[in-house]
C-alpha cells in the first residue's frame, strides 16, 4: 500500500490558495493569529502558570 502523495498540480493550487489567503489577510491580523496560536501551544505544554 503506497502513501498518498499530492500531484504537482494539487500542490500548486494549494500553494496558490494559501498565498491568496495570506495576501488578503491584514498583516496585523496574521500576527495576532500567530501570537494566539503560540500562546495556546505554550498553554498546552506548560499549563496556565509558568513553572518555576
Amino acid at each position: 500500500m503506497r502513501k498518498h502523495t499530492f500531484s504537482a498540480k494539487q500542490k500548486r493550487s494549494l500553494a496558490a490558495s494559501l498565498f491568496l489567503y495570506f495576501e488578503m489577510m491584514p498583516p496585523l491580523l496574521l500576527i495576532e493569529y500567530i501570537k494566539r496560536q503560540a500562546s495556546m501551544l505554550v498553554f498546552l505544554f506548560y499549563g496556565p502558570y509558568p513553572s518555576e
